[in-house]
């Protein structure tokens, strides 16, 4: 839309330039016009996702999308993000309310322009928008940050699974060595375990896949062609139509700021000012516990460290489209909510405890971070933000760079996995991790600074941060990459994005090999031995060994785990898949893990009989999927993209909503990801929904975000960036290149 639209709530004009991607360039001569206009920019493209977030973190969806919905409504519900919204709403500082409320009326103004001409999803589902409110902002940040977290998710596998097969067995299977906790954690009864697996089953589905990642570094001057850093982010997430990204550009009176947003907030996540940028990856942190309560009878008391506390009950309300409302009382301990209904557990109660219930000032820090002048400045300005953790990497036009961990940590006393006990003080959290001790790195000798999910440079000084890690494939590549030359510059980062070189499979091949008897194998499973030992890892399209490698990941996998687990809990000890690829690495260094042994057999089978029957499992899977004829073994056949709509359930929606699909290059552990989901098939659900590089040597920032700006169907930026981002294209957000297909919208006031 081009020209020139009154609209009520400004007071001066606000500008709206749209580049030939729809990317929107806001200008204002004030921060109140400036954050209307990327409200209704917002509403404009995203109405339906922005609405679709809200509901779900209030717990009402199951109000357009029916019965389907319940459970997941009350989980939220049971959240309260709304309560913690409007404790977040009051402790802003006045700005960050002035710019929420500007968010909203933007958005506000853009829905009543639209009258009717909704989203189409709206007429489907029968409903309009409600008003956006200041709150509504902060609940979809909370969502974002409930997605970014695992404790809730892993947790209570591993309760499940230490309740099945005894401590000492799982304890063999931890994340890491010793991060299931001490054992008198777990002396409670089969029925509080059993209890603590349906809270994982519950959640099933709440987001579209369980893998998360990202890569971000910064260089130094130092080894870049201008003598100016340049620093590049690509967060993972999952697949979506539409994408979490929205690229934008502001510029005001004292704010000009380029880069992402994610739905629903206002600020640049990932992005860079005049004198600064900043990109983002996930902390990984352990931010939620399960807690073991003791409940007086009425409900109205906790058992605590200190004695009885007061609880807060609550009558919550699920709305169901279609069959009335669903009533439940929930009751809130000093640590979160008890989710025992939930768990449909009557005997046993256990409490939620999550960073995010906790006041944070996201909105503050965002803010202060797009206006700071220095990575000094910008490193204090996110002093105030809690959730979710993200590792971020800075790069200043004075020539520093930077690593920090931002966002709480929660101070315990050593780690685990199974439930706390409420009323012993030990076991507690104890607070927060004081914000200077979080690890840190500035202008480190070897000119650069990285991040990719791993754990952080000093971290372990710390004491327990979380067991929940990416492996150490993607940090390692970067710093393989970046060591090895000087002289870069912005296109030859571009290229290193797309990196499809797997540390982790030759490293896991060479650990899996060694114990393949050869002598046991036809001359096809041995000459194919022989070469993915000589293998680099590319993980290309028409790579042969990169389809043999993943099934084989796979079917070792399955072997190793799923006859003691059973099917059940098998499925959702895989639902965080880097526990399982790091755990089956871990236990091929010796050999000797019981787990090798298929207890479904009266015989004992060792490392050598499972390798080989995973071994030959890949053979009689590839030729079932791919032929007899290893030359069509290619990895793109296998492994295919699709961007997934959440409506897209029948073969119509999908065509109308969905975009896709596409062979993918990539894999798990690529720096160019494409992650895709163990044990169940090999699509490609996560990787880059946004690449961004910035060059400090200029305002110069390039970036990419997938499948494009709009959520609307067959309109031209709902999927026109797809092909930038397959061939590793990018396009300036600034400067802004005038184009044919460049338009001007003008926003003024409704007096005038």
């Amino acid at each position: 839309m081009a020209g020139q639209l009154r609209v009520a709530g400004i007071h001066s004009p606000v500008e709206i330039v749209r580049d030939e991607f729809g990317v929107p360039h806001i200008s204002a001569n004030s921060e109140y016009g400036l954050f209307f206009g990327l409200g209704y920019v917002f509403a404009q493209d995203r109405l339906w996702q922005l609405d679709f977030f809200r509901r779900l973190g209030y717990g009402r969806l199951a109000e357009v999308l029916g019965e389907k919905a319940a459970r997941y409504d009350s989980l939220f519900v049971v959240l309260h993000l709304r309560d913690v919204a409007e404790t977040v709403l009051e402790e802003l500082s006045d700005e960050g309310r002035q710019v929420l409320q500007a968010y909203a009326d933007g958005v506000n103004a853009c829905v009543e322009k639209r009258g009717s001409k909704l989203p189409l999803e709206f007429g489907l589902l029968g409903y309009r928008p409600a008003p956006w409110k200041p709150t509504d902002s902060i609940v979809c940040a909370r969502v974002m940050a409930w997605f970014l977290s695992f404790g809730w998710l892993v947790d209570p596998v591993y309760t499940a699974l230490v309740d099945s097969l005894g401590y000492a067995r799982v304890a063999e299977i931890a994340p890491e060595p010793g991060s299931l906790g001490p054992r008198s954690y777990g002396g409670w009864s089969g029925l509080l375990y059993g209890s603590a697996f349906r809270l994982a089953d519950l959640q099933v589905g709440l987001r579209p896949r369980r893998w998360v990642g990202s890569n971000n570094w910064a260089i130094s001057g130092s080894r870049t062609n201008s003598g100016k850093p340049i620093l590049a982010n690509d967060p993972h997430l999952p697949f979506t139509v539409p994408g979490f990204w929205y690229a934008v550009v502001l510029d005001g009176p004292n704010l000009h700021v380029a880069g992402a947003a994610i739905p629903g907030t206002p600020g640049v996540t990932s992005g860079r000012n005049k004198a600064v940028a900043w990109g983002v990856t996930n902390g990984m942190l352990d931010d939620a516990d399960l807690f073991l309560e003791k409940l007086s009878r009425d409900s109205t008391r906790v058992l605590g460290p200190h004695g009885w506390e007061p609880t807060r009950v609550f009558l919550d309300t699920v709305r169901i489209k279609g069959k009335g409302e669903v009533r439940f009382r929930t009751v809130w301990t000093p640590r979160g909510p008890i989710v025992s209904h939930l768990l449909r557990d009557s005997t046993h109660v256990l409490s939620l405890r999550w960073a995010g219930f906790d006041p944070s000032r996201e909105v503050d820090a965002v803010l202060a971070l797009a206006k700071s002048r220095s990575v000094a400045e910008a490193i204090r300005a996110l002093s105030i933000f809690g959730v979710p953790a993200q590792n971020f990497v800075f790069a200043d036009t004075a020539g520093n760079v930077a690593y920090k961990l931002v966002g709480r940590i929660p101070a315990r006393n050593g780690p685990g996995l199974l439930p706390r006990r409420a009323w012993v003080a030990e076991e507690n959290w104890h607070g927060w991790l004081a914000y200077e001790r979080n690890p840190e790195v500035r202008n480190p000798p070897d000119g650069f600074v990285c991040s990719a999910n791993y754990v952080p440079p000093g971290a372990r000084r710390l004491g327990y941060l979380s067991c929940y890690w990416e492996p150490p494939a993607r940090v390692e590549r970067i710093r393989q990459l970046l060591a090895r030359q000087n002289g870069w510059s912005l296109p030859l980062v571009a290229q290193m994005q797309l990196d499809t070189i797997s540390v982790f499979a030759p490293r896991f091949l060479r650990a899996a090999l060694h114990y393949l008897p050869l002598d046991s194998l036809n001359r096809q499973q041995k000459d194919f031995a022989l070469l993915l030992q000589q293998w680099d890892g590319r993980m290309g399209t028409q790579s042969l060994e990169a389809a043999v490698y993943a099934v084989f990941l796979t079917e070792l996998v399955r072997a190793t785990f799923r006859d003691e687990m059973g099917d059940s809990l098998f499925s959702r000890f895989l639902e965080l898949p880097n526990v399982a690829m790091r755990v089956i690495v871990r236990l091929l260094r010796t050999g000797q893990s019981r787990w090798f042994d298929d207890v479904r057999t009266q015989q004992q089978e060792d490392v050598h009989e499972t390798v080989l029957r995973a071994w030959r499992a890949t053979f009689r899977f590839l030729a079932e999927e791919l032929g007899n004829n290893p030359g069509g073994w290619r990895w793109g056949k296998l492994h295919k993209l699709t961007f997934r709509h959440v409506l897209a359930k029948n073969r119509l929606a999908r065509k109308v909503f969905n975009v896709g699909s596409y062979e993918a290059p990539g894999g798990i552990c690529t720096l160019n990801n494409r992650a895709f989901m163990l044990g169940k098939s090999y699509d490609a659900v996560v990787g880059p929904s946004l690449r961004a590089i910035s060059d400090l040597s200029s305002e110069r920032i390039a970036a990419v975000v997938v499948p494009g700006e709009s959520e609307l169907p067959r309109t031209p930026h709902h999927a026109d960036q797809v092909a930038l981002w397959r061939t590793g294209r990018l396009h300036d957000l600034v400067p802004l290149r005038v184009s044919p297909e460049q338009l001007t919208l003008t926003l003024v006031p409704e007096d005038r």
